[in-house]
């Protein structure tokens, strides 16, 4: 197993896991990942068991919008399925059926085709290569009414996806009878200039959440060597779904603040070299007040140590978080982290020099996201909300 995850590591880039001689550690990817007919599940690091952790990560997906479906597109799957992959394999098949009976994607297409009688524009070259002993038949070309479509082939592309790699027998099952549906589709091996280039237009607006999941499904579908299991991987960096779940809830609490909320926000710039700008300085979440920032944020997945000096906050942290609060001319910055039992919400209150309550300040702070099931947004955006309150009242 640990050569196939290596493999599979080349072959995307992507260090899920560091592997040794002795042991495989999860690194700050979360997700799925199978090997052959097996399954191991990442889940991010929180006080709740299994199936808690994997009901948190499909809700915080879901509202980051890191998959094509919100939080009402996956409330109640996780619950049933085993594996955080499953959950989003039964989404797709579930909803694909559903479109598709609806009305399958059809376009014109030009065809050159040999053909029993005269249909669109005779193409010579072609009826003297195929048809110089058959006078009865017509090499042409003619535009066509077809299903058999880019698009068409994409959708079952990823629906062959959940029939191989779905955990749940219910989901294999349901995409094996789906596919009877697509008989007329051609199986086609996309590459991934294929998947950069498919898109849906204004007729098939109705099936981009499909695309977009399709794409997202097939991007992990790495088979190896001929003879050798398969590798397959739903993955998803925790950082970066935990700086968007907290982004994403902001800004739908902001506005009782009459405050807006950007994510990755601003052009500012530490240095500049020969007069050209160095050191980008781009906070994952700005509070702002019209254009001013009032308050900015930076999340880490990470859990602090009392143990530890500053309780785990490292220098180069503190230091990037004064750079904004001097650079934007703020006067709060604040290091979230998700919240464990040692510590409250509010960690440690830094002041700039000369340090006086009225000097700007970088805060570090927890949000738990240890609730169970639905009671984790609400929960969530309570304390969003608190943050607000203290740093940035209500205008």
């Amino acid at each position: 197993m640990a050569a196939q995850i290596e493999r599979l590591q080349a072959r995307t880039g992507c260090e899920i896991f560091s592997v040794d001689r002795s042991r495989i550690s999860a690194r700050h990817y979360v997700g799925t990942v199978g090997v052959g007919q097996r399954a191991i599940d990442i889940l991010p690091k929180i006080d709740l068991q299994d199936d808690g952790a994997r009901a948190n990560l499909v809700h915080m997906l879901g509202v980051a919008g890191l998959v094509p479906y919100g939080e009402a597109g996956v409330t109640g799957l996780s619950a049933v399925l085993s594996t955080v992959v499953d959950t989003f394999l039964a989404l797709y098949v579930d909803r694909l059926a559903l479109e598709w009976r609806r009305g399958r994607i059809t376009n014109y297409m030009v065809r050159e085709h040999n053909r029993s009688c005269l249909r669109g524009k005779l193409v010579f070259a072609g009826q003297l290569r195929e048809n110089l002993l058959h006078p009865e038949r017509f090499y042409t070309r003619a535009d066509e009414f077809l299903s058999d479509v880019p698009l068409s082939r994409l959708l079952k592309a990823g629906l062959d996806v959940c029939r191989l790699r779905a955990f749940a027998q219910s989901t294999r099952s349901d995409a094996v009878m789906l596919l009877a549906d697509f008989a007329d589709i051609l199986d086609q091996r996309l590459t991934s200039h294929d998947l950069n280039t498919i898109q849906v237009d204004r007729r098939t607006e109705r099936f981009a959440h499909l695309v977009t999941l399709a794409k997202l499904l097939l991007s992990g579908r790495l088979p190896d060597r001929a003879g050798q299991d398969s590798t397959y991987s739903l993955v998803f960096d925790m950082n970066v779904v935990f700086e968007q779940y907290i982004g994403r809830l902001l800004q739908r609490v902001a506005s009782s603040h009459r405050r807006s909320v950007r994510l990755q926000f601003g052009e500012a710039y530490l240095l500049r070299h020969r007069g050209r700008p160095r050191f980008g300085l781009r906070p994952d979440i700005a509070v702002l007040d019209g254009n001013r920032p009032v308050c900015l944020l930076d999340t880490k997945w990470k859990r602090l140590d009392p143990q530890r000096p500053h309780e785990g906050v490292s220098s180069a942290d503190m230091y990037q978080m004064y750079a904004y609060g001097k650079e934007y001319d703020c006067p709060v910055v604040i290091l979230l982290y998700p919240q464990t039992d040692r510590f409250g919400d509010l960690v440690a209150v830094y002041h700039h020099n000369p340090g006086t309550d009225d000097s700007p300040r970088i805060e570090v702070r927890t949000v738990d996201v240890r609730h169970p099931g639905p009671a984790l947004r609400p929960a969530v955006s309570r304390q969003l909300r608190h943050i607000l309150d203290q740093t940035c009242p209500r205008a």
